[in-house]
């Protein structure tokens, strides 16, 4: 399963390999799968690796290797597609719906179709694959070697200074959260976690010498508590930043707490 994302009636929806489709609960209190793949067209199928799904004013859209597709209603009959690629991600930001592609910049969702948004030379740049949601109005841009970007509502792009440089080094980042106070989290794919607060300063620095359970971190939310939840090769771990971690995997069941510093 390569995407997994909650939706507005307690359901999720889910992609495994070569279908989407959404994992509800029934009245047994059972948790089933329901999938779409043989309910599509041929001209989309085999599906293969479905990157993104979101739901949209009462339409599903998803991201395959190919391209962008559009579910009216989210009937499998009624399809719209956009070209796409294997770096092509779907967000749900502000209530406005955009598009990603690597070397294309983002796009927004308007009038029944894609239209440019931001299209900088710094979103047009292949080493950005990072997009996350602002706690205001806007986004972060990330690029792999760390590089950082506020785009504001109306497409400007600025760039955002911090001293996190030497704590990435050559470790790509992978995902990134917003922080209330400014900051923002940012997740690499060898040196675990950067805290950077809001005056571009790095914060933390969380790795397997201080509590994160690895290096290899993949992913990040923010909950509603103001905790960040990442994903990393040994499970899951939750970032109080107060100062704590809570780590839960499949050897401590509900986890364990330790000491950031």
């Amino acid at each position: 399963v390569l995407a997994v994302t909650p939706s507005t009636n307690g359901s999720f929806l889910a992609s495994p390999v070569d279908d989407v489709g959404r994992l509800a609960k029934g009245a047994d209190g059972r948790w089933a799968f329901t999938g779409l793949a043989a309910r599509l067209p041929a001209s989309l199928k085999p599906l293969g690796y479905v990157w993104s799904i979101v739901e949209h004013d009462g339409d599903l859209f998803f991201t395959t290797n190919r391209q962008i597709v559009r579910l009216t209603g989210g009937d499998p009959a009624k399809i719209q597609t956009w070209p796409g690629s294997t770096a092509a991600r779907l967000y749900r930001f502000h209530g406005q719906l955009y598009a990603f592609d690597a070397g294309a910049g983002l796009r927004r969702y308007a009038n029944g179709d894609f239209l440019p948004f931001a299209v900088g030379p710094e979103l047009r740049d292949e080493k950005l694959r990072v997009v996350f949601e602002a706690v205001d109005r806007g986004l972060w841009c990330v690029q792999t070697d760390g590089a950082v970007f506020r785009v504001g509502d109306d497409g400007r792009t600025t760039a955002w200074p911090h001293d996190a440089a030497s704590v990435i080094g050559d470790a790509a980042v992978r995902a990134g959260a917003a922080l209330p106070d400014g900051g923002i989290v940012l997740c690499t794919g060898s040196r675990g976690v950067v805290v950077i607060g809001g005056d571009g300063h790095v914060r933390y620095h969380l790795d397997e010498s201080n509590g994160l359970e690895s290096n290899v971190v993949g992913t990040a939310l923010r909950d509603r508590e103001g905790g960040v939840w990442v994903t990393h090769t040994a499970g899951t771990s939750r970032l109080d930043l107060d100062p704590r971690v809570t780590v839960f995997d499949r050897t401590t069941g509900f986890g364990r707490t330790t000491n950031l510093l």
